[in-house]
């Protein structure tokens, strides 16, 4: 992959993480779970949507590439 296509593959899995923190916060108090790095490289990874060199995320690679484009889950979370 080149530098652009990186770029689009990685707003392609913030904009999915964005996705999954909306399902998580519009349930109800009781059915939410805890919803971290840790939890969401799980359902990427379960979504078949991989890293840009193609390995399965964990929460550190899926923290670091966020933390490079500039994005944090509180900050995704204060939006809603």
């Amino acid at each position: 992959m080149d530098r652009l296509e990186i770029e689009q593959h990685n707003r392609k899995v913030v904009e999915q993480v964005r996705e999954l923190l909306k399902q998580k916060i519009n349930l109800p108090h009781y059915y939410r779970v805890k919803m971290g790095y840790k939890e969401l490289a799980i359902r990427l990874n379960a979504m078949k949507l991989l890293s840009s060199r193609g390995n399965y995320w964990t929460f550190r690679s899926l923290y670091r590439m966020m933390q490079r484009q500039n994005v944090a889950l509180h900050t995704i979370q204060g939006k809603f």
